[in-house]
């Protein structure tokens, strides 16, 4: 666990919470590294609780502001298919004591109620903890809830950060799926939003919805997926808010906080504006 407690107790953040999840997708096949030991007995001596993995083989593509170049057809097609395997896998239970975003529950939900019960919990989190105060969050967060794309669709597990940054590539075939802290059961079209937003300018969009199509999955309209792109830049102003309120007192110390999440609140508020807007032209409002 390295800087965990910055939004400690939800999704799986904490070691303990993630190991589970993988462990999970693991047996069911899904390409992760296989989790083979769980440490949780950290004290000040010992350090903090951590994960043993087996190494996965293979390097990333890209970096959390997308990718390089353009993205390979091959690639493109590799992120096509194991997003859509990751939405098409059976609901996974006992992992209530995991996450409360894991619990099983949530899997007799629609995605949309399992959106807005995610959204709360965001909410919560952000107003229970020391941060810095942005009047913006409260309006979109109301704005968020008033708009929730209404689906009868079935939730599925939602990897919430997904992106070339997080996924290894090995001989041109995708190996593993990193980074699970932001897992949640909730609507796979969120998955697809976060994909836009960090890498649409480097992919062939409609090819690529082609593909996640032609695995298997319904192809959701370019505007319910703008939807979640205000999501993910509205959960990340909420983290950065967050974030600056520990770094002001002391509790995370890392300069980074200061300088870097600074920087980029106002780019937050302003993309926010500027997709509410584009969305409403689109809905015709």
């Amino acid at each position: 666990d390295v800087d965990a407690g910055a939004i400690k107790g939800i999704d799986c953040h904490e070691v303990r919470q993630e190991y589970p999840l993988l462990k999970a997708l693991h047996g069911l096949g899904f390409p992760v590294p296989e989790p083979l030991h769980l440490e949780i007995a950290a004290t000040p001596e010992r350090g903090t609780d951590f994960i043993i993995m087996r190494r996965a083989a293979g390097s990333v593509e890209g970096n959390q502001f997308g990718a390089d170049t353009t993205v390979p057809p091959a690639v493109q097609r590799e992120l096509a298919h194991v997003v859509a395997r990751l939405h098409s896998l059976p609901p996974i239970h006992g992992l209530d004591d995991a996450s409360p975003q894991l619990r099983s529950e949530l899997w007799s939900l629609t995605a949309a109620d399992c959106m807005r019960d995610y959204m709360a919990a965001w909410y919560r989190l952000y107003t229970s903890r020391e941060h810095k105060p942005i009047p913006a969050i409260h309006t979109v967060y109301r704005w968020l809830c008033d708009n929730v794309p209404e689906s009868a669709g079935k939730p599925t597990v939602v990897h919430g950060d997904i992106g070339l940054y997080n996924l290894l590539f090995h001989e041109g075939r995708l190996s593993a799926v990193l980074d699970w802290e932001f897992a949640h059961i909730g609507d796979p079209v969120e998955d697809l939003g976060t994909i836009y937003t960090v890498m649409g300018n480097s992919l062939d969009w409609p090819t690529f919805l082609a593909e996640y199509g032609a695995n298997g999955r319904p192809v959701p309209s370019l505007h319910r997926i703008r939807y979640f792109e205000i999501w993910m830049t509205f959960r990340n102003l909420c983290i950065a808010s967050v974030c600056l309120g520990m770094f002001a007192t002391g509790r995370l110390k890392q300069a980074r906080y200061g300088v870097f999440v600074t920087r980029f609140v106002p780019h937050y508020i302003d993309k926010l504006s500027s997709l509410i807007g584009e969305w409403k032209k689109e809905n015709g409002h």
